[in-house]
């Protein structure tokens, strides 16, 4: 069976293929800031996640776990698993997709760690966001 983050790396592959001026989310690194986000939340929920989509996947036949699959049939699982009954399970999914988007849209992939400065990432500009605002002064109340 593959390690646990190359079965997350084979679900953000499907879910966040990029295109059209949005970065894939493995560009990105969408798997390290879903792997802090869901540990730093529970730990032990990334392998119980890889646990899951595999077991999805031999239910519906694979033999060698969710990652071995064509992308085609990955998205088919994943899909399964968003859809399914259980919540715990279905939430475990749609975390890759809240962290995932979090990371392709957000300042993730616009943030130097090393230099600790902040570049807007392409897509802010895609998707004509103008970055973060430091408020709207019309907005306040005046004050005497």
């Amino acid at each position: 069976m593959p390690d646990t983050m190359e079965t997350l790396r084979a679900a953000v592959e499907i879910a966040f293929p990029g295109g059209d001026g949005v970065a894939a989310g493995l560009d990105v690194r969408a798997d390290i800031h879903i792997r802090d986000a869901l540990e730093g939340f529970l730990p032990g929920s990334l392998d119980l996640l890889a646990a899951l989509l595999d077991a999805q996947a031999a239910g519906a036949g694979a033999t060698d776990g969710f990652a071995a699959l064509p992308p085609v049939e990955r998205a088919a699982v994943f899909r399964s698993m968003l859809s399914e009954e259980i919540a715990d399970v279905r939430e475990l999914a749609e975390a890759v997709l809240l962290f995932g988007a979090g990371a392709v849209f957000s300042e993730w992939s616009g943030y130097d760690r090393a230099t600790r400065t902040l570049r807007p990432p392409p897509v802010w500009e895609r998707i004509g966001f103008g970055g973060p605002s430091i408020g709207h002064p019309s907005y306040r109340a005046e004050r005497s």
